[in-house]
């Protein structure tokens, strides 16, 4: 199904009921169910926009119309009062759920802030994600509550002819660059005895061959080789200093703390001496940036176990007394696991060595501090397992060895942050970088409300388009379609104008400045009311007789009166032109409109027009049959006045080319006497323009 705007009457709405956003109405005589459809805007113009939209058949909508609200019709660049054409193509379009989707802030803002307004919204539940085919993924923008945000990363991955819906299920995740926010870092580094194991992958070679398809699975097979749990970490860490070496913007400070079973001030790797936290990014000294990759790589692993607790405790006193006040603030976790058993409601709450219990502990910090958590769970299970078989055969690992991060995700549960992460060496490689260049956190999960009801206003607007439209219907059915055959010709006698004049005199007649475009989307307008004829008007005369190249009329008028030049070459029926009746009128309908300060003759000559068109010197504003007329010998005037251009430039192009062709017979006589010079200043020139 296809509606344009030379079919249907554009009905824009005060957004805010309804027909918001990307939810557009039409007759509910012309769809029977909702669906989903492209606006597309300015077709064919540099400015042309495409819209995916949500339609839904609306009983208030009148027949042969289209609603929509102000804000999508403001980045369509249309509106009741634009003559700016479009097209609503319905159908074709595969309808798939989102199931992941990341989001860039663009704005600068705290992160904490930012999610709130997310997780507060009922805009993002129901938006919907469609990209041209020959654009890429740069190019898709989403915005939600006014907010605007580009999509990072998408799952499924969008295909031509695809709409992509957002839904309670879809896991999004808002992605914060560095640049635009401030966020205070205390990496959390497990350096208990099973960080020793070597069950990771070694990626130092690089990616492996395609012949496998990529990922881990196929590293295994091109390579043997290993390393610990504490080198991965290790590289991984050099690989978020590298990248953020390479940032700068907002302040933000870091900290690199070890922990075992206990965790103080002699844990703090970064800064050296224990003295806080550090700014490190583009800016960073010389000296600075020494003492990370030092701190770095005096990670160990020791013969301790694995308590969490004090290493939340002593971060969270990093971040109270070194963090900058307005920054965002987030301790990152990276360990193996640790043995742990959920605690009864009795237990809950419960101290553990003079502090509460890990997840108690980080609920506190998050609801009072507000301090989020990542975790990076190191290895796992599937891992660990066949690696160990293969090197201790026919033994049983200790449990204290066993990656175990159920703790790690109920942490992370209660801690504001992301799902946690757990895997291989690819892992810590994936979250380094993009911690390296930003910050990422998830949302809650999209809220959905039920459609709203249309409002008083939307109802109000609504019932006046179809007032207005049932006036239109004594518009005698001829009228239609002699003005869209006017339009046609208009526009192509237009073209082919400019086509001549620029051959001829190296400068076309009408400017293409907007004249073509503003032309073409004013001629094909419905008109039935004195708004919709003012802005006809203006912007005819403004695509024609205002965007005349003076240059040419000019120098036309000039050559005109050069009686040293053969008649042939003048083009004074081009000029002429500019004297008709028809020119003379349409200049006093501009006035008119624009201006309505007309003298007493003016003014007898307007109701003139009038009578001649309509039969009466004055028309009632809700006459649309009358305006309508108008409208039609107003077109029949514009077509003479092209017409007669065009014939101008014709004649002037038909004496061209035949005394272009005597003077060719005069030279080859010339030649064949034996007298071959000729001044190139006695070369008729035909050129408008000196």
């Amino acid at each position: 199904m296809q509606i344009d705007s030379t079919t249907a009457r554009l009905v824009v709405l005060p957004a805010g009921g309804l027909l918001r956003g990307r939810r557009i109405g039409i007759s509910a005589r012309d769809i029977a169910s909702p669906s989903f459809g492209l606006v597309f805007a300015a077709e064919g113009q540099v400015n042309q926009r495409t819209e995916v939209v949500r339609v839904l058949p609306v009983e208030q909508v009148p027949k042969g119309a289209l609603a929509l609200g102000d804000d999508l019709a403001a980045k369509l660049g249309i509106g009741n009062e634009e003559n700016v054409s479009w097209r609503l193509l319905v159908g074709g379009l595969n309808h798939v759920t989102a199931t992941e989707i990341c989001l860039e802030v663009q704005v600068e803002s705290q992160l904490d802030q930012i999610v709130e307004q997310l997780d507060r919204s009922q805009d993002l539940a129901g938006q919907l994600l469609w990209i041209p085919p020959d654009a890429g993924l740069d190019s898709l923008w989403l915005e939600v509550s006014g907010t605007p945000y580009r999509v990072r990363a998408l799952s499924p991955t969008l295909t031509p002819n695809a709409v992509l819906e957002i839904t309670p299920s879809t896991r999004v995740t808002v992605f914060a660059p560095g640049i635009k926010t401030g966020v205070d870092i205390v990496i959390l580094a497990d350096c208990s005895g099973s960080m020793k194991q070597d069950d990771l992958t070694d990626m130092s070679d690089g990616l492996p061959s395609e012949g496998l398809g990529g990922g881990l699975l196929s590293r295994l097979f091109t390579t043997s080789r290993t390393i610990s749990r504490i080198e991965a970490l290790r590289r991984a860490l050099n690989q978020l200093l590298d990248i953020r070496l390479r940032q700068s913007g907002r302040v933000s400070r870091i900290a690199l703390v070890s922990f075992t079973h206990e965790c103080n001030n002699s844990s703090v790797r970064f800064p050296r001496h224990g003295a806080g936290m550090a700014e490190v990014d583009a800016n960073a000294p010389a000296e600075t940036i020494r003492d990370f990759r030092d701190a770095i790589g005096l990670l160990h692993a020791e013969d301790a176990g694995t308590q969490i607790a004090p290493a939340l405790h002593f971060a969270a006193e990093l971040l109270h007394r070194h963090g900058r006040p307005s920054n965002d603030r987030l301790i990152v976790l990276i360990s193996d696991g640790a043995s742990w058993k959920p605690k009864g409601d009795a237990e809950t709450g419960k101290e553990i060595g003079g502090l509460e219990d890990e997840v108690s502990l980080m609920d506190h910090l998050h609801r009072s501090m507000d301090i989020n958590l990542h975790a990076i769970g190191i290895s796992r299970e599937d891992i660990f397992r066949p690696w160990f078989a293969r090197k201790h055969p026919g033994q049983q690992p200790s449990i204290p060895l066993i990656p175990n991060h159920e703790l790690l995700e109920r942490l992370v549960d209660v801690g504001g942050g992301d799902p946690s992460r757990t895997g291989d060496t690819d892992v810590l490689q994936e979250y380094f970088s993009g911690l390296g260049t930003g910050v990422s956190r998830q949302v809650k999960a999209p809220r959905s409300a039920p459609l709203p009801s249309l409002s008083q206003v939307e109802i109000e607007a609504l019932e006046a388009a179809r007032t207005s439209m049932v006036r239109t219907h004594g518009i005698p059915a001829g009228v239609s379609l002699e003005r869209s055959r006017l339009a046609e010709e208009i526009i192509e006698s237009y073209v082919t104008v400019n086509e001549i004049a620029l051959r001829l005199t190296g400068e076309m007649l009408f400017k293409y400045t907007r004249g073509y475009q503003l032309l073409d989307r004013s001629l094909k307008k419905e008109v039935s009311d004195p708004e919709s004829f003012r802005h006809f008007i203006l912007d005819a005369i403004i695509a024609t007789l205002d965007n005349i190249n003076k240059s040419v009329k000019q120098d036309a008028l000039a050559r005109s009166d050069r009686t040293e030049k053969p008649a042939n070459y003048s083009i004074l029926d081009v000029v002429t032109v500019f004297g008709l009746s028809e020119v003379r009128d349409l200049k006093l309908l501009r006035n008119a409109n624009a201006h309505g300060d007309l003298n007493k003759r003016d003014e007898l000559r307007l109701g003139e027009i009038f009578m001649q068109a309509v039969g009466v010197s004055y028309i009632e504003p809700g006459d649309s049959a009358r305006w309508a007329q108008m409208h039609l010998l107003v077109l029949r005037k514009f077509h003479s006045l092209i017409v007669k251009f065009l014939e101008a430039y014709r004649q002037y192009e038909a004496r061209r080319a035949a005394a272009l062709s005597d003077e060719s017979g005069r030279t080859g006589e010339l030649t064949n006497a034996g007298t071959s010079e000729q001044s190139d200043a006695q070369t008729p020139q035909f050129r408008l323009v000196d």
